[in-house]
């Protein structure tokens, strides 16, 4: 049960990081279109 819940975390804490990664690329792009 522990197991299936630290998985879930983690997979939640991925998703996290691919957002941020994805909002920072975001940025990026607008910074280099300006």
């Amino acid at each position: 049960m522990a197991d299936a819940e630290r998985a879930g975390a983690e997979a939640e804490a991925g998703r996290g990081d691919a957002e941020s990664a994805a909002a920072e690329a975001g940025a990026v792009r607008g910074d280099a279109e300006s």
